[in-house]
């Protein structure tokens, strides 16, 4: 069924759309409940939006919900996938539906968010093509939270196909102008959110605005407390829009199409955010999400750069320290006058500071590589990097669901708990300082990116990404304490221009880690010549036949030992070598002299049916130097001949 839907999916939900758009245009005709102003100007332009908002989604997205789920089910991934499938399938129409409800309830709350969704609300009538009519920059946004929920949970795509479906459907109908009989439409709506329930949140009056938020299901308002029964001034006679956009004319246009709508724009913009705001909004997210534009770019044009980049102490990785460090300083800094000024400990910033100070430690192995120390043997034995660092010994699993909570519990979900009036203040009185809205877009960015891993090792970047986001979001960490009431925090006008001298500082402190780690290190004779000695005794064992390597292997040489189950290795030559001095747990572990994992790596090219073998040490600088093809640098390896 996926492959025939992957094909025709669009006309499956293009025949719904036409055929409902048809169906309720006729019985608006035969039964309407109110008589709608504007006439059929006002429908032409809500019909217009649709076209203009589809087209975009198709150039915006190269997948779409659908496509992204089918290609995901094929991969086996999300959390979804080890349900039964129709339980799958279920709970993935019950996520994506609770999702929207939020997703519709926060466009009300945020003031840049609901200057596009009230174009959906500026109309002055309510029928069927209102249920059309978004703002593009709203439907975009929302497309990207659905691909951010499908990747992330792994929605089956049977759930997603019912989904779009029934948002098509149920934004039609809810929208629609027919009047219902009462006894039906009431046993309706204790299932299904109807138009008569709908209507009030089109009501001019704000706290009926701030209601009914559902699309499908009812039960979100009720559960969530959001549900109000009638409008008070009659289903018939209530007044439709917005207090400021009264005329159909006004709601027409509403800053879209019109010859000033960039100006309009701006100055929109500028009635609620400073222009420094808007500054920082736009360079802080653009140098988080350029990321982005950079890896893509040398994976697809500079393969032998990207593939330079991603590697161990290089640029990326000592950015990414740095990122993290300075975000540590920071944290640490704002929770120093936050404690001063609420005369209490900052446990929060104090807590994030120690998140950030242990990921910048973790990224470089806590130091194991820059001064040559021998990890303890549990690390050397449970963590396949066999480097002393705490993450590559949880499970993978674990640390990315520990890793999404983090991006999406502290960019996400607080920033957005922060708007509301309610949690805003509950948040002062247990001292948690929510970092800016702004970054939003940063963090949800890199949260896709983890889960999509366009690229071979995009946790790399993911992790630079999310050092950045937290780095920019503590430099501008707006501090509240007590009722809300009492602010203390760094000066705005300033953010833009600390934020890039922070990038800046990032990037120049990541090549002089990168530059300084790969210079030359001294190395002492005999360490050359015992490293010489144990790659020989690798590759007679090898050539003896105590091994067999695979295509395409690249791994540490006690990690090939153990998951290809090539145990005898361990009593060949190179174990030998202990009688002559060298020391049991680096014959254990295949440790060289600097302490650093030796490698073996089969490269298998198929087109010119050419294979190359080899096992290499670091050497001295314990750093990668050598390519697919080549012992570079000062890696001390020998090619193994292919049988």
């Amino acid at each position: 069924m996926s492959d025939w839907l992957l094909g025709h999916e669009a006309q499956v939900r293009l025949a719904v759309f036409l055929s409902l758009f048809a169906v309720f245009i006729i019985l608006q005709q035969v039964h309407p409940l109110r008589s709608m102003p504007g006439g059929w100007r006002r429908s032409a332009t809500n019909i217009a939006l649709v076209v203009i908002d589809t087209l975009i989604l198709r150039v915006a997205f190269p997948l779409l919900a659908f496509e992204l789920a089918v290609n995901l089910g094929a991969a086996g991934d999300g959390w979804l996938r080890g349900l039964p499938a129709a339980v799958g399938v279920v709970a993935g129409v019950l996520l994506l539906d609770v999702a929207i409800y939020w997703q519709h309830r926060i466009l009300h709350v945020v003031p840049l968010l609901w200057r596009l969704h009230r174009v959906h609300h500026a109309d002055t009538g309510f029928d069927v093509t209102t249920g059309v009519r978004f703002h593009p920059l709203e439907i975009v946004l929302s497309m990207g939270i659905k691909l951010g929920l499908i990747a992330v949970l792994g929605i089956p795509a049977l759930a997603v196909l019912i989904f779009e479906l029934a948002l098509s459907a149920g934004s039609l109908f809810t929208h629609a102008n027919v009047a219902l009989p009462p006894r039906f439409e009431h046993a309706v709506r204790w299932i299904f959110v109807t138009p008569d329930m709908h209507r009030i949140h089109h009501s001019v009056h704000r706290e009926e605005t701030n209601s009914n938020f559902g699309f499908h299901l009812s039960m979100w308002d009720r559960i969530f407390r959001s549900y109000r029964d009638q409008p008070r001034d009659g289903q018939t006679t209530m007044s439709i829009g917005l207090h400021e956009f009264r005329e159909p004319r006004q709601s027409r246009h509403h800053r879209i199409g019109n010859r000033s709508g960039y100006s309009r724009i701006v100055r929109l913009l500028n009635n609620r955010f400073s222009s420094a705001e808007i500054s920082y909004f736009l360079v802080a997210n653009v140098l988080v999400l350029g990321t982005l534009a950079y890896a893509y770019a040398l994976d697809s044009s500079y393969p032998d750069f990207y593939y330079f980049s991603i590697q161990e102490d290089e640029y990326l990785e000592w950015s990414t320290f740095w990122a993290f460090l300075l975000a540590a300083v920071a944290y640490v800094r704002s929770g120093a006058v936050f404690g001063k000024a609420a005369r209490t400990l900052p446990w929060y910033l104090y807590g994030v500071a120690l998140f950030c100070f242990v990921v910048a430690m973790e990224e470089i192995s806590w130091g194991q590589r820059l001064f040559g120390y021998r990890p303890p043997a549990y690390f050397l034995e449970h963590n396949f990097q066999q480097e002393f660092n705490f993450h590559n010994v949880v499970d993978t699993d674990y640390r990315k669901l520990a890793l999404t909570l983090v991006i999406v519990g502290y960019g996400v979900v607080l920033p957005l708990a922060a708007q509301f009036s309610f949690m805003k203040s509950w948040l002062a009185r247990v001292d948690v300082a929510a970092p800016t809205i702004a970054l939003l877009p940063a963090f949800a960015g890199t949260l896709v990116v983890y889960y999509l891993y366009p690229w071979s090792h995009s946790g790399e970047w993911v992790e630079f990404m999310l050092g950045l986001s937290f780095l920019f979001s503590a430099l501008v960490m707006p501090l509240s304490h007590g009722n809300g009431n009492q602010s203390v925090g760094p000066d705005r006008s300033k953010s833009t221009k600390v934020t890039a001298v922070a990038y800046v500082a990032v990037i120049g402190l990541g090549l002089t880690g990168g530059a300084v780690s790969g210079a030359a290190r001294a190395a002492h004779p005999d360490n050359l010549q015992a490293a010489r000695i144990e790659v020989e005794a690798i590759y007679r064992d090898f050539e003896n036949g105590l091994a067999a390597t695979k295509c395409n292997v690249h791994k540490r040489l006690y990690t090939f030992v153990i998951e290809y189950d090539q145990t005898d290795l361990l009593t060949g030559s190179y174990s030998q070598l202990q009688s002559q001095g060298l020391p049991a747990e680096r014959a254990e572990f295949f440790l060289d002299p600097w302490n650093s994992p030796y490698w073996i790596r089969d490269r298998c090219d198929r087109r010119s049916n050419q294979r190359m073998i080899y096992v290499y040490s670091f050497g001295p600088d314990r750093r990668r130097d050598s390519t697919p093809t080549e012992i570079l640098g000062d890696d001390i390896g020998k090619f193994i001949p292919a049988k």
